[in-house]
């Protein structure tokens, strides 16, 4: 009975170890902006100070840049091109360039006469990039646009913005690349007092259009995929239940838009984030917590869950390498992130069978499997209590090769009965045998 017990508290240990992203930081401070350019570097930002890894969060080192940035200034959003090439912006107007790993590098690039908040910076290689500061009750926001690494800022826009501005908020505003962006103003109703408007630029910014005319929506977050493919959050003003937020996604550039219900409908999401080749793949954040919809917002699952506040950043380096950032300075780290979005695909051939962790796990009521076959097979895929005794069979059936997901709903496949506790399922085709466990939490 004793072996017993200890057999299952170490599956359960097992089982609860699993988890989808590892911590990898934790400077128990508050951190606002970060960005990575590749599996292991990475770079975030606090005050006057720069925390970063250049081997995928195992080490970090710290940077103070309280020399250049004055005291009451700060780091507001930081770009990286690699390691040797970092930009950063500031509170109080700056652009300064660096290099992480080099602590003479840095130097001031841009100083805005007026100290003007600067709330977004990108660079889209080592000579093109975006900046945005913002402007007051009397002048629109400021965009610039460099074509030599930061070398020379000049004016983009020439105050075609109609006097809105940002307000200190980066999320406001995104370019898809040096040419193509979006802006959302925060002085709407002052310059439209009956409209919301969405502005889209296609020369950098020199001109700008109001593309969500007849939309009354404000949209407090814009995340471009591409020209056409658009995601944000936005707020309806309500006469009497005050604001409401909603799930916004475009695939005609902002002229039409499909409104989906978010998990709270009284809070902004923070920020997006699209898996790559797959636009109607996108992580969200959301409070402390992390989600997942694999159809554009339709529907929604959670995927983690943080001890802080909120979540402030979210970056992909491609479809398994995730960062993930706290606003009590943890920073978090996937390298399986396409575990949850794997395509039922038979155009891409696997070279090997593969059985993957389901998600999320533990789990109530579902779950999803996948696994990929690298040659047509009869497949079975069934699951298991702890005693081996069979509870479902997800698949039985010959599969052509491919990647394919399942899903375990205790619901639909009458298994409501089921207590919580540990269950396994084992995937066999052709001489691939594999099994793994997952948890019901009721």
């Amino acid at each position: 009975m004793i072996k017993t017990l200890f057999l299952i508290f170490l599956l359960l240990s097992s089982a609860y170890s699993q988890t989808q992203w590892e911590l990898k930081y934790d400077i128990v401070k508050s951190l606002y902006s970060f960005d990575a350019s590749d599996e292991y570097t990475a770079a975030a930002a606090r005050s006057s100070e720069i925390y970063y890894t250049l081997d995928g969060g195992d080490t970090w080192n710290h940077k103070n840049l309280k020399n250049l940035i004055s005291s009451y200034g700060s780091i507001t959003d930081l770009t990286l091109i690699d390691k040797n090439n970092v930009w950063i912006c500031t509170g109080d107007g700056l652009i300064i360039r660096g290099a992480l790993n080099n602590s003479t590098a840095w130097y001031v690039q841009y100083a805005n006469e007026k100290k003007s908040f600067c709330n977004y910076i990108k660079m889209f290689d080592l000579n093109n990039g975006i900046a945005m500061f913002d402007g007051d009750i009397n002048k629109s926001a400021l965009i610039l646009r460099t074509t030599n690494g930061g070398e020379k800022w000049t004016d983009a826009n020439n105050d075609n913005l109609m006097g809105l501005y940002a307000s200190g908020w980066n999320k406001v505003i995104d370019y898809y690349d040096v040419k193509n962006g979006l802006f959302s103003a925060s002085n709407y109703m002052t310059v439209f007092p009956n409209k919301h408007p969405l502005l889209k630029t296609t020369d950098s910014g020199k001109n700008w259009e109001i593309i969500n005319q007849n939309l009354p929506v404000y949209f407090c977050i814009v995340k471009m995929y591409d020209t056409n493919t658009i995601v944000a959050c936005g707020v309806e003003y309500l006469p009497v239940w005050g604001s409401k937020f909603y799930f916004y996604y475009s695939t005609d550039g902002g002229l039409t838009w499909e409104k989906n219900k978010q998990p709270n409908d009284s809070r902004t999401i923070g920020s997006f984030e699209f898996v790559p080749n797959e636009p109607n793949k996108i992580w969200f954040s959301f409070n402390n917590q992390l989600y997942f919809t694999k159809d554009a917002g339709k529907t929604h699952s959670l995927q983690f869950t943080s001890d802080s506040q909120f979540l402030t950043e979210l970056a992909f380096i491609n479809e398994k390498v995730g960062w993930l950032v706290c606003d009590n300075g943890k920073i978090f780290k996937t390298t399986n992130g396409d575990l949850v979005g794997i395509n039922e695909n038979t155009s891409i051939i696997p070279t090997k069978a593969e059985l993957y962790q389901n998600y999320p796990n533990p789990f109530n009521p579902e779950t999803t499997i996948s696994y990929s076959i690298p040659k047509g097979e009869h497949v079975t895929l069934k699951v298991y209590d702890l005693l081996g005794r069979e509870v479902a069979t997800l698949v039985d059936e010959f599969k052509q090769p491919g990647n394919y997901n399942a899903t375990f709903n205790v619901k639909t496949l009458h298994a409501t009965s089921l207590p919580s506790g540990i269950y396994f399922y084992r995937l066999q085709c052709g001489s691939f045998s594999e099994t793994k466990k997952f948890v019901l939490m009721k």
